[in-house]
């Protein structure tokens, strides 16, 4: 906060409440945010923590050469303490982005820290909202050339989420069918 300047920063955290997620979403799309630390709970509306996380990604993103760095639940070294259902649904949306999509990394919708001004292009044009924004951002940002670097992380659910899991699956569905349209697909 003291280096961008606490009105640049926001943060998206499933502890938040909805109005500030959706603001803060907004405020990431139209551009006055330098930084955002950001957990899945864009899509899953449940707080998961590896603080370790952020701190490697801030060394990482540090290199000139990497302008993306994804939280990878599915890499070797990772540690996935979720619940069955949460695990099989991680990789059956994955493997979903990899049929439809072309997507060539491990994981689309786990912990993420970019350099908002080579990410900001590609957020001004997603069209998805809450269930897969961040995913289409990161399939987006694959497609357009962003180097991305993937990390293993410990994934933990603190509290149960929001809303069940299969309540979710039509809206995926439904976005993932008009971001598909969107890329002609």
């Amino acid at each position: 906060a003291e280096r961008v300047g606490v009105e640049h920063l926001d943060a998206q955290l499933g502890s938040l409440s909805k109005e500030h997620r959706l603001k803060s979403a907004q405020r990431l799309k139209s551009g006055p945010l330098k930084a955002m630390v950001a957990t899945s709970s864009l899509e899953l509306g449940i707080d998961i923590g590896d603080i370790d996380f952020y701190k490697k990604s801030l060394d990482i993103l540090k290199q000139d050469d990497i302008q993306m760095v994804i939280g990878s639940k599915q890499l070797s070294g990772s540690e996935d303490l979720r619940p069955w259902n949460r695990k099989i649904a991680s990789v059956v949306i994955n493997l979903l982005f990899k049929i439809v999509f072309g997507f060539k990394g491990t994981e689309t919708h786990g912990l993420k820290a970019w350099k908002n001004e080579d990410l900001k292009p590609i957020i001004e044009k997603c069209i998805t909202e809450k269930d897969i924004f961040v995913s289409e951002m990161t399939i987006r940002a694959e497609q357009e050339g962003i180097k991305i670097k993937e990390i293993p992380i410990k994934i933990e659910e603190k509290r149960e989420a929001r809303v069940k899991l299969i309540k979710r699956v039509p809206d995926v569905l439904k976005n993932i069918y008009k971001l598909a349209k969107a890329l002609n697909r």
